[in-house]
């Protein structure tokens, strides 16, 4: 897995978050690849974050199998900075499910972090967010079935200083 930003030459890919000086926009993207011989065989890019925003700091956690993945990052949504994620089954093509805001607006959200369960059903991720007076850390956790995350509880994990 490799994740893209997209700078405004769509067939420059690197392993990583991509900067440039003159930026269009940056888009989260996912791409897999069947290995053979020790040679990797990479399919197509996958957008994973809405296009036409920015979005960085991708993460993402596999299951222990590699069969499911879990992946995080901020995406820049009018006034706000929100985290994001969404889940995928993998093998052969990436099956990615529904982008699912797990920040609320009204706060910047940064730094997202994701943790996957070894079977792949459930998922948490962290971040830490401005809620208008101080800098609070927060989680959401989901179950996990396919590439759809359900039951999502968000936490605030510090109290406001």
């Amino acid at each position: 897995f490799f994740f893209q930003a997209e700078d405004g030459i769509r067939d420059k890919l690197v392993t990583g978050v991509q900067t440039c000086a003159l930026p269009i926009y940056w888009v989260v993207q996912s791409a897999s690849a069947t290995v053979s011989g020790g040679v990797a065989s990479w399919g197509a890019a996958t957008d994973l974050s809405q296009s036409g925003r920015n979005a960085q700091d991708p993460q993402i956690s596999l299951s222990s199998d590699g069969t499911h993945a879990t992946a995080v990052w901020k995406l820049y949504k009018g006034p706000d900075v929100l985290v994001q994620s969404s889940s995928a089954v993998l093998g052969g093509v990436a099956s990615w499910g529904a982008v699912t805001d797990l920040s609320q607006p009204g706060g910047d959200g940064f730094d997202p972090q994701v943790a996957l369960s070894s079977d792949g059903t459930h998922a948490t991720a962290v971040w830490y967010r401005d809620n208008g007076s101080s800098w609070i850390v927060q989680s959401a956790s989901a179950t996990v079935s396919g590439a759809t995350a359900s039951d999502r509880k968000s936490t605030r994990l510090n109290s406001s200083h």
